[in-house]
């Protein structure tokens, strides 16, 4: 959900706000996209060594870092660069949360894993509408709320795998 919002609102924020040339706004992307393939390596290699939970906590932790910081720093004014800078973060975050969830809901349905990635993926585009609309209501040309929207997703995913490790299994 998170990634569709991003790649909704920052190419509108980038060109139709802080006059990013469309021709170039690729230079832009390119870098936080090579980012997330190491991230992914990283957290590949990662996996054979640490709990597939506390990766997804790290990926999470970068997003609502990276969105935390978009925060702070926006009200002071950013350059389109300055700003790809701290979202790489995000990007990192993702290199751990994908690979990851993903296997995480398919191994859950012992011997259902297509009808897991089936649901897993109609309720991702069903929360990516959803999180679209609601970035939307509060669109202002700024990256503000997508930022806050994130931020607070980001720290949702946190408190609930930490309250559902609690749970006696």
């Amino acid at each position: 959900m998170l990634l569709f919002c991003e790649i909704s609102t920052v190419p509108l924020v980038f060109v139709d706000y802080m006059h990013v040339n469309p021709k170039f706004y690729g230079f832009y992307i390119l870098p936080v996209f090579g980012i997330y393939v190491l991230a992914n390596m990283v957290s590949n290699k990662l996996a054979n060594t640490l709990d597939v939970d506390i990766l997804l906590k790290i990926g999470l932790f970068s997003i609502l870092l990276s969105n935390a910081l978009v925060l702070a720093i926006y009200p002071f004014g950013v350059t389109p660069v300055l700003l790809m800078g701290v979202k790489s973060l995000t990007y990192v975050g993702w290199g751990f949360v994908f690979g990851n969830a993903t296997a995480q809901i398919v191994s859950a349905v012992s011997g259902k894993a297509g009808m897991a990635s089936a649901l897993m993926i109609a309720l991702e585009m069903l929360f990516s509408g959803i999180g679209i609309s609601f970035v939307g209501l509060f669109f202002n040309g700024t990256l503000m709320p997508l930022s806050i929207f994130m931020s607070s997703i980001a720290l949702l995913g946190l408190i609930v795998m930490r309250d559902l490790s609690r749970v006696p299994s």
